[in-house]
């Protein structure tokens, strides 16, 4: 057993945070796996997590967990609240995958009750931040699509506003200041329609949730190649992952329909 001071010189050395970027916004953010590493480094492994309860309400997995230490012979507990969202299909409302959504709000409960502790008190600051892969990244300021962001269309005296939208030309108003000047006949645009999302090709929530969906209704009664050709006749793709993501949808959605008729 560890002396008390250096047990809480443990729990007090500096951890990475990195910066989790939601629609613009920026939350800090420590892993699951450090506030692991550093439990087991604080207390040689001599501690343990019970989950004192966990219930689904309004779209999320609440959870309470009790974290259990010993420190010079007495045990120590604390306790942390966490929550994690229920993702669902866009289009089916069927849940993805609940117990990842479980075992994110044991994480985040796990990690509140730790900080009482004081682990994840002291950060390692930005300069130490490395960067990863995925929506954990160090700083990285969130951009909108389709959005204009003009190079050098504002004065030199004027800061930025970041965005800049185009006026709109009037169509079909005579701007000129001569009263007996014609008014000037401007065409109707031509309306292109686009499918903006047939040219992507489908997320790899997409692509999991097909290969998920077909293993647990279908099984192997049907291939990846059999369900596309089911739902989209004129498509000669094998493989989900080929998908764009108006096709994926579809598929998703004939799957659904080839489960109920099944049964």
């Amino acid at each position: 057993m560890k002396p008390v001071a250096e047990i809480v010189a443990a729990l007090q050395k500096p951890i990475k945070k990195y910066t989790l970027n939601v629609r613009g916004k920026s939350y800090p953010y420590v892993k699951g796996t450090d506030v692991i590493t550093r439990l087991n480094d604080a207390f040689d492994y001599q501690w343990s997590s019970e989950v004192v309860s966990a219930e689904e309400k309004h779209g999320f997995v609440l959870a309470c967990v009790r974290l259990n230490v010993i420190i010079d012979g007495v045990r120590v507990t604390h306790t942390g609240f966490g929550s994690a969202p229920i993702m669902k299909h866009r289009n089916s409302e069927e849940i993805v995958d609940l117990g990842n959504n479980y075992k994110s709000a044991y994480t985040n409960a796990l990690k509140k009750a730790a900080e009482q502790f004081g682990i994840g008190l002291s950060d390692e600051g930005e300069d130490s931040i490395p960067a990863d892969s995925g929506s954990l990244v160090p700083q990285k300021t969130f951009t909108p699509r389709n959005k204009y962001t003009p190079q050098s269309t504002q004065s030199d005296n004027k800061p930025s506003t970041g965005i800049l939208r185009p006026r709109p030309t009037p169509i079909g108003k005579n701007t000129s200041t001569s009263a007996s000047a014609p008014k000037a006949k401007i065409p109707a645009p031509a309306i292109k329609v686009e499918d903006k999302t047939q040219g992507d090709l489908a997320t790899d929530m997409q692509v999991s949730a097909l290969k998920s969906m077909l293993t647990r209704f279908l099984g192997s009664s049907m291939s990846e190649a059999a369900v596309i050709k089911k739902a989209v006749p004129t498509s000669d793709k094998v493989d989900f992952k080929d998908l764009t993501r108006s096709e994926a949808a579809v598929v998703i959605t004939t799957i659904n329909t080839l489960a109920r008729e099944s049964k």
